[in-house]
């Protein structure tokens, strides 16, 4: 298996191992160390079904509310979550039709100990934990929000909307991360929402979200799975609309997704995903699905989206400097374009 922290590649087309080089020839040991921490049985949360063993528009229509650029100590402090011991602040966003979307993404501190526990699994290959903290695939990018999970559900609430509430709509989200689209699939009229990941910490913290944070959600509509995008011998769940943002950092990944969309289209699913620039696993999706469905390879056409841009912390091994899914002037979000897929099956 690839290592996700040895081979991804984040916008800034650098690859972690490189950055983790280059931060290392910077700093001295005494600020920048791996470690070596006690192992012990993943304990994935009972909500979580696992599907298998392995684990464009106008700028009002989005509007940003993120915890981080509140001031005031008391009411930073009331806007932060423990979950699983990861320390988590809210980020608040302003959709059409639904309103206000509220999830969590994991603080600078958090975001710290997942990369020491990815960095510490890329060594030995082993789950590991630290301060509480455990990962399974040695993945940390799933517990902060991406660009494209926003644009992908304006286009979805701006497209679907009347076919969310009359047509008992099940969704599947592929990679949810923090849960932003899938929890506005549910807001926005969606039966049922099948919302997977191949790390329990994502899948964690949108459980949270959906009961805590969100309260014209239904938790019962959203259904957290694991489920890795990569293992083409488990079927994808079924569903009416397949949907994914932000899942091409890698040629392989990239393939895979191909591969999936197929499988949705040639089983009757709309399938729709949103990529935000510099992905290195676009090319490679375009081509592989091209490949797969010669007959639709003048469908295979991404359009551009108006999305923004993310402001809240991020790690260097999980947010190059120079990416571009983040805001440079803190607390104002700035418009970035997402390509985005639509295909009709």
């Amino acid at each position: 298996m690839i290592h996700p922290v040895k081979k991804r590649v984040d916008l800034c087309g650098m690859s972690i191992l490189a950055l983790v080089s280059q931060l290392r020839s910077s700093l001295s040991l005494s600020t920048f160390t791996t470690r070596t921490f006690s192992r012990q049985s993943l304990r994935v949360t009972p909500n979580l079904k696992p599907v298998h063993n392995k684990i464009r528009k106008p700028r009002a229509c989005f509007s940003t509310c993120w915890a981080s650029e509140i001031d005031d100590a008391t009411s930073r402090k009331s806007r932060q979550h423990v979950v699983d011991e990861i320390q988590c602040v809210e980020v608040s966003l302003a959709l059409p039709v639904v309103g206000k979307v509220t999830v969590l993404e994991a603080t600078a501190a958090s975001q710290e100990t997942l990369v020491d526990i990815a960095l510490s699994m890329e060594e030995d290959g082993n789950e590991s934990e630290m301060n509480g903290l455990c990962l399974s695939m040695g993945d940390p990018y799933g517990a902060v929000l991406w660009p494209a999970a926003s644009a992908v559900a304006i286009h979805l609430l701006q497209t679907c909307n009347d076919t969310f509430a009359h047509n008992n709509i099940t969704v599947l989200e592929i990679g949810t991360g923090t849960g932003l689209l899938s929890l506005a699939c549910a807001l926005g009229g969606a039966k049922h929402v099948i919302a997977t990941d191949y790390e329990p910490v994502p899948l964690n913290l949108l459980s949270y979200a959906a009961q805590n944070l969100n309260p014209h959600i239904d938790p019962s509509i959203l259904e957290p799975q694991l489920f890795d995008l990569c293992d083409l011998q488990i079927a994808l769940p079924s569903a009416h609309l397949v949907v994914a943002a932000d899942v091409l950092y890698e040629p392989r990944t990239g393939r895979a997704m191909a591969r999936r969309a197929k499988e949705a289209l040639e089983r009757g699913s709309r399938f729709v995903l949103g990529d935000s620039p510099g992905r290195p696993g676009r090319p490679s999706f375009i081509q592989e699905l091209q490949r797969i469905l010669p007959h639709r390879a003048h469908d295979v056409k991404f359009f551009d989206s108006v999305g923004y841009t993310c402001d809240g912390d991020r790690h260097e091994l999980i947010c190059g400097k120079n990416s571009q899914s983040i805001s440079p002037i803190k607390g104002k979000s700035q418009r970035l374009d997402i390509a985005i897929i639509d295909l009709m099956p």
